[in-house]
């Protein structure tokens, strides 16, 4: 009888969030420890690969590695992926302005997309600098690249600073030894794992519509794609223009404070609006996303317990769609809402060998669109 193999998700997390003795440490020394590894690092980085690499006065930047594992159904990653480094960068780049005792809450996110994510890119790397700090407020903004430089989106956040309190109880936090390249511990993390989950044939999207793939995959006749099996989103329901999905807020999704990680919640949302505007396409027809806002209302807990995601198409046009989606805790809280637009291009089916480039194909579209 064949052994049963058992989700990610199911299994307990790796990784150290919540540890107020880092407080005590001014921001800069913090990120410069993470840097060296002699901070343990959260969750949510032993899920995906999320690294810092560089921290200067005012400047951050992480890194996240394509592993397959982010793949959708489309076999692309959605864009909200590039939110998985870029709002660990800017919230560091914030942070390292900052004195001991001294954190922040991310407010929102906002992303311009102008290249598609796939295994390919080899990494999304998230420069950011700091554009404004004063007592409460921090605004900062990033570039960010795959792992060949070539320029996949820009990115801008704002932060709420708060004072802690916390100034003694640092001594311990940065005693973490580095993990050596190839540690046996390291190679176990998730993200480095064989991978689950495939992406839906090409041949199929060019025969079937957005709504009816979807559905495929509801029922089991298509697989699940490997985004869902790393971090067990699950899709719920899909009619044309909405779709409703869900995922597990495990111990997984734990930032360095403790609470879920925002760069995930955006990834999340993003791919459910995404999918809710891939509901409304008919045959051989592709989106690609422009840009996406993001606003945090309220943390969301790594208990384990279930947020729903509800998106809606608000406007769907020859070449243009707008789609929205909100998430909600297990108790029916509002967290996150987030707003998107995709420029939707026809003829065109998923494939790595020509992915759609908003810069290529705005022009057009966006014309037979007003003319529309």
């Amino acid at each position: 009888m064949a052994e049963a193999i058992s989700e990610i998700w199911e299994e307990a997390p790796r990784g150290v969030a919540g540890d107020v003795r880092i407080l005590a440490l001014d921001g800069l020394t913090r990120m410069r420890a993470a840097v060296a590894g002699r901070m343990a690092a959260p969750p949510i980085n032993r899920l995906t690969g999320l690294m810092p690499i560089e921290a200067h006065p005012g400047s951050a930047t992480f890194r996240v590695p394509a592993t397959p594992w982010l793949a959708t159904p489309a076999g692309f990653f959605g864009a909200g992926s590039m939110a998985l480094a870029a709002d660990a960068a800017l919230a560091s780049a914030i942070m390292t302005t900052q004195a001991a005792g001294w954190t922040l809450t991310t407010s929102d996110l906002s992303l311009n997309f102008l290249r598609p994510v796939c295994v390919r890119s080899g990494a999304i790397v998230a420069r950011a600098r700091i554009m404004y700090a004063r007592r409460s407020l921090g605004l900062a903004e990033a570039l960010v690249e795959d792992g060949h430089g070539r320029v996949l989106g820009h990115a801008t956040t704002r932060c709420f600073l708060l004072d802690t309190g916390v100034r003694d109880g640092g001594a311990g936090a940065t005693d973490a030894q580095p993990l050596a390249t190839g540690a046996e511990e390291l190679s176990a993390d998730p993200y480095l794992r064989p991978v689950r989950g495939a992406a839906v044939p090409d041949a199929v999207w060019n025969e079937r519509s957005g709504l009816e793939v979807i559905q495929g995959i509801l029922s089991g006749e298509l697989p699940a794609p490997p985004v869902s099996r790393l971090f067990g989103l699950r899709l719920v329901g899909a009619e044309a223009g909405r779709m409703q999905t869900e995922f597990p807020a495990t111990g997984w999704l734990a930032g360095p404070g403790g609470a879920a990680y925002g760069g995930a919640l955006a990834h999340h949302v993003d791919l459910a609006l995404s999918l809710a505007v891939q509901t409304t396409l008919p045959p051989a027809t592709v989106y690609s996303p422009l840009d996406l806002k993001v606003d945090f209302l309220r943390p969301i807990v790594p208990d384990g317990s279930t947020v729903h995601i509800d998106a809606r198409v608000l406007h769907s046009g020859r070449s243009l769609a707008v789609a929205s989606a909100e998430a909600f805790t297990a108790e029916g809280k509002r967290a996150v809402v987030a707003m998107g637009s995709m420029l939707i291009v026809r003829g065109r089916t998923w494939s790595l060998d020509r992915p759609v480039v908003p810069e290529d194909e705005a022009a057009t579209g966006f014309a037979e669109d007003r003319d529309g």
